[in-house]
């Protein structure tokens, strides 16, 4: 197995098939540009073919099996959504809008084949065959559209994706006015 890291977007190859216990550190879209993805997290299982996506929420221990088909070697491509790029994001005038406290129920939903999503799979997926390496302005655009995308599908991907933000400065909030107390 090989992997290209571009800052938070991954290129993953198998070239000999198995599976991979992972405990995952932070929200991702997964999209499958070759083979096959079995996905199982406690009693629900997802197969992911060829040209799909998936998101996995941080903290999530799922198996992951990665399956070649036929002579096709499998190839998936992910970016992840880090703690500090979402905090940057949550914070910046982009996201003044209130969304329903409503989060996703699970924490792996495979995503509808809809514009948005095909695009940003397609214009991370140039990278890949070009064998050129993105700028990090472009990671980071990907990452931003990555996340318009998901609430393009559903508003409710907002607190998925955003809830250990939110929990993180409510308790620097709690630590300000205990201290401003003392």
């Amino acid at each position: 197995m090989s992997a290209n890291n571009f800052k938070d977007i991954y290129f993953d190859y198998v070239y000999n098939q198995g599976e991979d216990m992972v405990n995952i550190n932070f929200s991702m879209i997964f999209f499958i540009h070759s083979g096959k993805l079995i996905i199982e997290c406690e009693d629900k299982k997802i197969a992911i073919n060829k040209g799909k996506s998936v998101f996995l929420h941080h903290g999530t221990k799922v198996c992951l099996c990665k399956e070649n088909c036929g002579a096709e070697s499998f190839c998936g491509i992910y970016i992840g959504f880090s703690e500090s790029m979402l905090s940057e994001i949550h914070n910046s005038i982009i996201f003044k809008k209130k969304y329903q406290p409503e989060c996703i129920d699970d924490n792996i939903v495979q995503l509808p084949c809809i514009p948005c999503i095909q695009r940003l799979y397609i214009s991370v997926a140039t990278y890949l065959e070009w064998g050129v390496k993105p700028s990090e302005y472009i990671v980071e655009l990907k990452q931003q559209e990555g996340i318009f995308s998901l609430l393009l599908v559903d508003e409710k991907f907002y607190n998925s994706l955003f809830d250990s933000i939110k929990k993180t400065q409510s308790y620097q909030y709690f630590i300000k006015i205990n201290k401003l107390k003392n």
